[in-house]
């Protein structure tokens, strides 16, 4: 079998790499990623209109992820890092121990729900951030959420809405994290 298999079905062994040399802006139903399996991302724009289930290496290269529906489902050991991510429709982070290293943005009218998953924002030595200006809430009740700085040095910053506390009454956790809500 495969390691690596995009939307269309195509099996890669081993690896998947979208062209970042000639199409930095790559679109994909779905992007299934084997143990063992590595997807080279480009390091302009992968659009996502369908889950992302991974238990392989997800490489940023320094790009951007827009999530338009879907699940962001992650089974392997670790995380899966992203450098931006952008949620423009309604996606659910499920067991996805993500970590974005630069931004994470919940765009107007769209929704990020959390089951499993406190994504940690920024790196070691870089600040990351939330912009919501959408939906944040849980997915299910009693379910352990929430948003992580890197580092106490670099403390990730959340600006925008104020995220939905009352859905679902999930367990929220947040550390090294300055809190800006605009309400």
């Amino acid at each position: 079998g495969s390691n690596a298999a995009d939307s269309s079905g195509n099996d890669n062994a081993g690896s998947l790499q979208s062209s970042t040399w000639f199409n930095p802006a790559v679109t994909m139903s779905s992007l299934d990623i084997n143990s063992g399996g590595i997807y080279d991302a480009t390091s302009g724009n992968l659009t996502l209109s369908g889950d992302l289930d991974t238990d392989g290496t997800f490489t940023h290269n320094n790009g951007t992820v827009i999530a338009t529906s879907g699940t962001v489902n992650y089974n392997g050991d670790g995380a899966i890092n992203f450098y931006d991510f952008i949620v423009d429709g309604a996606i659910l982070f499920r067991n996805a121990n993500a970590t974005i290293e630069n931004a994470l943005t919940v765009n107007s009218g769209n929704t990020l729900q959390l089951r499993y998953t406190i994504p940690i924002l920024g790196t070691e030595s870089e600040t990351g951030s939330l912009d919501n200006q959408g939906t944040i809430s849980a997915a299910t009740a009693g379910t352990q959420i929430g948003f992580y700085g890197a580092s106490a040095d670099y403390p990730a910053v959340i600006t925008g809405k104020d995220f939905n506390w009352n859905n679902w009454i999930g367990r929220w956790s947040f550390k090294w994290v300055d809190y800006q809500n605009d309400t």
